[in-house]
């Protein structure tokens, strides 16, 4: 099991908040998050609201990756950002 897999949705929502990503509310419907940021257009980050989700920890990782490729960090980084965030809420 991937790194990933053991952040919680929360936590990747706040820390995406934190960072200055506008959380797009008619998703919620969904039971997904998705995010978009003004100065990154065309870009969106999507996950689960539930970690029991089959796609989960797969949609975790695409998102860390587009992120990573924006910000220019390693998903490895954000990982450990994502969870400390979390343990600071």
């Amino acid at each position: 099991m991937s790194e990933s897999h053991q952040i919680e949705p929360t936590h990747l929502r706040d820390y995406l908040l934190s960072q200055g990503w506008s959380l797009v509310k008619e998703a919620l419907a969904d039971r997904l998050y998705l995010f978009q940021k003004a100065s990154i257009p065309r870009r969106q980050l999507a996950f689960p609201m539930d970690v029991s989700a089959s796609d989960y920890g797969e949609s975790v990782d695409i998102a860390l990756g587009k992120l990573g490729e924006l910000t220019g960090q390693v998903p490895s980084s954000l990982i450990w950002r994502v969870r400390a965030f979390g343990d600071d809420v």
